[in-house]
């Protein structure tokens, strides 16, 4: 019988870009636009397949206009993916995994009359968001990539209100940098 082991494992960073959404509300939302950054742990079996630890710090949320009402959500979260890479060629992979995230802030503001309001969310909202996350990507140079990714939150992220259901939903690029 053989083994895998690990042929290669490298740290990096990687950052870039959010456009995050929720999914399942009674109005019409907009996407915020907002960033994630963190760290990556890659360990290459086989010259194919990786397997991809990150913690990722992103903020995302929402914003909708109801009644006059203008609400903007922002939610920030510590993000934990672990992700199945699978090199298509030298330079290109397909990912796919699992994520957990665990909220660090929340907040809400509110404009009513061009009067704001903030207010701290975060007693009302789950501690936990669970998702899945799936991304194509392209090895630039030996220590670059590019990575486009998208993860279909399945787990209301708000507490409070058990008829409403606000799944998160993100799309993000980055831009990665192995040591």
């Amino acid at each position: 019988m053989q083994h895998s082991k690990a042929q290669e494992v490298r740290f990096g960073v990687r950052g870039g870009l959010s456009l995050s959404n929720i999914s399942e509300i009674n109005a019409s939302t907009n996407a915020r636009t907002s960033f994630h950054l963190g760290g990556v742990m890659e360990a290459l079996y086989d010259d194919k397949i990786a397997i991809q630890p990150e913690i990722i710090f992103s903020q995302q949320g929402f914003d909708y206009a109801q009644d006059g009402v203008e609400r903007v959500f922002k939610l920030s979260y510590v993000h934990v993916p672990v992700m199945i890479k699978y090199y298509v060629s030298k330079n290109v992979y397909v990912e796919s995994g699992p994520q957990i995230g665990f909220l660090y802030s929340a907040e809400l503001n509110t404009t009513v009359d061009g009067e704001q309001m903030d207010i701290d969310i975060k007693e009302g909202m789950r501690s936990n968001d669970l998702g899945l996350n799936v991304g194509l990507g392209f090895q630039v140079k030996k220590h670059l990539n590019l990575t486009a990714r998208y993860c279909y939150g399945l787990t209301n992220v708000v507490d409070r209100l058990p008829h409403e259901k606000f799944k998160n939903r993100i799309f993000q690029v980055s831009v990665g940098y192995f040591f």
